[in-house]
């Protein structure tokens, strides 16, 4: 057997077996030495120290050091369970400090956000929200914590809040537009989102909604509609505005079985004002009659300027016993009005009134028709005189 064969069966040896043999070896030697150094000494063999050494010799091997052997064995798997545990401990360590991270990024991202950011169950109990939900209603977390979703809105649109939750649970996601209830008492119109949360098994955990102030795009929206009915020189309603109040004001008078009537009302000379004067004289006179008419009605009136040149009112809850004193104050407002300008024309008008009766109803466009005639009978008659 070559050396390296040694070596490389030494080496495939336990350590452990290695060393119980290496000790057995060591008090072998020692006996012999001790033998050895006896006979020289008193040149004899002591059979007595010879029996007590080789007593020594076994019981050490045999007693002794498997005994060492097992707690040096224990005390090196307790070393490398240590070690195991430390660096399981120092992995779970990094992997929380990982979590914290993550979370601490989250609430801070969530928390730069304006809108309202929240994470409720199915039972309706709060998980999370970012700051701006505390900011917009004034409640505090302790309070957020105990309020159920349907707490933020007004008894009459909480009924919206539960049909979009159960929409949500039912087919994944729904968004709703209803007014958020503060804690103080504010309707603050929100545009809200919700989407189904669910866990790795596909368990429902809740419900993520986020919601935003739609506040300024009502006050646009409702800019917009206004530019729809409103007349852009007079500031009266146009002629799609009184169609449309109109017709609510007929339902009205339905209701309460009462007659109304309307004013409809023609600039006399116009065309000869804009083209002696100019459009812009006559864009003046427009505006000084839709100032009249302001002047001589209520603002609950339905005022409009329906036309180039025309005009129609319909006077809300007026009978048609004062339409003659309405029609005689008109005149007298244009008479002191022609007084007080100083113009080479005089501003007149030319009107007709129709009637509408609860018992025969038509329809706001047959009644521009009606005055629409009679107005033209009464211009008619002006140029005939």
């Amino acid at each position: 057997m070559s050396v390296s064969q040694v070596i490389n069966k030494l080496k495939s040896i336990n350590p452990w077996h290695f060393l119980w043999i290496t000790v057995i070896l060591s008090e072998i030697f020692t006996l012999i030495a001790n033998s050895i150094q006896g006979y020289l000494r008193w040149g004899a063999i002591s059979y007595d120290l010879l029996m007590i050494g080789s007593i020594d010799a076994l019981f050490v091997p045999i007693v002794v050091a498997p005994i060492i052997i097992f707690f040096l064995k224990r005390t090196e798997e307790i070393t490398k369970t240590n070690a195991r545990l430390q660096e399981e401990i120092r992995e779970r360590r990094t992997a929380e400090e990982a979590l914290q991270q993550e979370k601490a990024f989250t609430e801070g991202a969530l928390n730069t956000l304006q809108e309202t950011f929240f994470v409720f169950d199915l039972e309706g109990r709060f998980l999370r929200w970012n700051k701006a939900l505390e900011k917009v209603t004034g409640y505090n977390k302790a309070e957020i914590a105990v309020m159920k979703p349907t707490d933020f809105f007004p008894q009459e649109e909480a009924h919206l809040a539960t049909k979009a939750i159960e929409r949500v649970i039912e087919e994944g996601h729904s968004s709703l537009e209803a007014s958020v209830l503060t804690k103080d008492r504010r309707l603050i119109p929100y545009q809200l989102t919700g989407s189904l949360i669910k866990g790795a098994t596909g368990a429902i955990i809740g419900v993520c909604g986020i919601g935003t102030d739609i506040t300024q795009r009502r006050r646009l929206e409702e800019e917009l509609r206004i530019l729809t009915i409103k007349d852009e020189l007079t500031g009266l309603y146009n002629r799609r505005g009184f169609l449309t109040l109109g017709e609510h004001l007929l339902k009205m008078a339905d209701r309460l079985r009462k007659s109304v009537f309307m004013l409809y009302a023609d600039l006399d000379n116009m065309k000869m004002i804009n083209d002696t004067f100019g459009h812009q004289e006559g864009d003046r006179v427009l505006i000084e009659f839709a100032d009249i008419l302001k002047e001589n009605f209520r603002t609950s009136d339905i005022i409009a300027r329906i036309g180039g040149d025309e005009f129609a009112v319909m006077p809300v809850g007026v009978l048609g016993d004062n339409v003659e004193l309405i029609r005689n104050r008109l005149d007298k407002s244009l008479e002191i009005h022609n007084g007080r300008v100083n113009r080479n024309y005089d501003l007149s008008v030319s009107a007709g009134v129709a009637y509408y009766d609860p018992e025969n109803p038509c329809s706001v466009n047959e009644l521009l028709v009606q005055g629409d005639s009679l107005m033209y009978e009464e211009k008619k008659k002006k140029k005939e005189m």
